[in-house]
């Protein structure tokens, strides 16, 4: 099961179950930051998607949203679902199916454990925005561009997501309250945790929604906020990142080999994610630069088999302290020459690299 928010458009308005089908490639016509929720899901056998759109009425005292969460909540009270919860945005020139099928490698591609067991999979809530506006264009330049117009006006839509996940969702599993007025206290879920996972040009929708501070004034805290493989400038980042305070870690990742954004780069200024000097603000930097099978991938969590890359993944993905990421018991050692962890052995010559203090 994955949890739907988007603002692309509704193609199918009547009720029922659709397929992948049910939005199409531009933002909804009443506005960017007009959302629609749905749960999809997908036939294991058939790879068929079925997606319910969540009913709208008029005048109900409750969002969609609230009643989704209120359900969905006791499902993983009772422990029918897994308390560890990740919000994630795609980047550049997905259709809504591309975007599916990439939450729905999240899902699938952490369900172990470091035993081989498994043991709290992750569940994802997608924001699908309109990253391939107008279709198919003959010109790779103007769609990138038009991709890049479109998470402008995105960022509002990403900020009431947020708000909404914490708000129905996240603040009541962590408060300890009454089920009812007359029963005993419900506790915290335990092991609850909320991480967003924004991807390559997604990261500019990030990027957008800090500057225009969207979410100043809402109670939030996710976990662990990864800014992985960032399509956005380099030189600035700094300036925003450090204005985040919704969430308690900040990661950023780097490949200086990245394919996609080496292409990106040949437009745009440097790119975060491919950045090799300038990391001074708030985050946490991993370079996964040369690391064995890493290679030129731009999807470091879905590309790639090694299980130190899959060990930081996951872990990133499901709230564990920064601090614990990192180390050379976990396959990286810290280069204070430049202020990021390094994939793989320390060399033996003197880089400037040392071990971070108190990891």
């Amino acid at each position: 099961m994955i949890i739907v928010f988007t603002n692309r458009a509704l193609i199918r308005t009547s009720g029922g179950a659709g397929d992948e089908q049910l939005f199409g490639e531009i933002q909804n016509g009443k506005g960017s930051n007009e959302l629609r929720l749905a749960i999809a899901e997908k036939n294991k056998d058939t790879n068929r998607w079925t997606l319910n759109l969540q009913e709208e009425k008029s005048r109900q005292k409750e969002l969609p949203s609230q009643i989704l969460f209120r359900a969905v909540l006791a499902q993983v009270r009772d422990g029918s679902l897994s308390p560890k919860w990740v919000v994630s945005v795609h980047g550049y020139g997905q259709s809504f199916l591309d975007s599916l099928e990439e939450a729905h490698g999240l899902e699938q591609s952490y369900q172990w454990s470091r035993t081989g067991k498994t043991s709290q999979p992750i569940n994802v809530i997608l924001f699908s925005w309109p990253s391939k506006p107008g279709g198919v264009v003959l010109d790779p330049v103007n769609a990138y561009r038009r991709a890049q117009a479109a998470a402008v006006p995105s960022a509002a839509a990403l900020a009431i997501v947020l708000e909404r996940v914490w708000a129905y969702f996240a603040a009541p599993a962590l408060l300890c309250k009454p089920a009812t007025s007359t029963t005993r206290l419900v506790p915290p879920v335990r092991d609850f945790s909320l991480c967003l996972h924004v991807h390559s040009q997604g990261n500019l929708v990030l990027e957008m929604m800090t500057r225009t501070k969207a979410l100043d004034g809402v109670p939030l805290k996710l976990d662990t906020l990864i800014l992985h493989q960032a399509d956005v400038d380099a030189d600035d980042h700094t300036e925003w990142v450090n204005r985040i305070q919704f969430a308690v870690d900040v990661v950023i990742t780097l490949n200086a080999w990245d394919g996609i954004l080496r292409l990106s780069d040949a437009i745009n200024p440097v790119r975060l994610g491919i950045a090799r000097s300038g990391f001074g603000s708030r985050a946490t930097y991993f370079d996964f630069t040369g690391g064995s099978k890493v290679a030129a991938e731009h999807n470091l969590f879905l590309q790639v088999e090694n299980k130190l890359v899959r060990l930081f993944c996951q872990r990133a993905l499901t709230g564990f302290p920064v601090h614990t990421i990192g180390g050379e018991a976990n396959g990286f050692w810290f280069d204070d020459s430049v202020g990021t962890w390094r994939l793989g052995l320390r060399p033996s010559a003197p880089l400037g690299g040392s071990q971070k203090p108190g990891a």
